[in-house]
């Protein structure tokens, strides 16, 4: 279910003080900042895999057992994938986390 930016709003002026939504709106932005930044690391890797093994986005798709739209959304930063996923997706590509975020962005 999408809810609408100004029905949020609403939302938490009807059930927070100022203080908090002000909270809210900050972890926010932080999350907003870590997603990115984990997408960015996820697009890193799968861009190292294919110089690294002469790959290409098809073949990455076939050794996941996913849509090549999906890999090219993740390659762009569009795709959010599950923590199982992303589990999985390093595993397949023979990654680590301590290896992938030591990557550099």
């Amino acid at each position: 279910m999408k809810i609408e930016k100004d029905d949020f709003e609403k939302f938490l002026e009807k059930n927070f003080n100022p203080k908090e939504i002000a909270e809210i709106h900050r972890q926010a932005e932080f999350e907003a900042i870590y997603l990115r930044q984990i997408q960015k690391i996820i697009s890193a890797t799968l861009h190292e895999y294919t110089q690294k093994n002469n790959v290409k986005l098809d073949d990455i798709a076939e050794k996941l057992g996913w849509s090549v739209s999906k890999i090219q959304k993740l390659q762009k930063g569009s795709y959010n994938l599950s923590i199982p996923d992303f589990g999985y997706f390093l595993s397949r590509l023979e990654k680590n986390l301590t290896e992938i975020f030591k990557m550099k962005n």
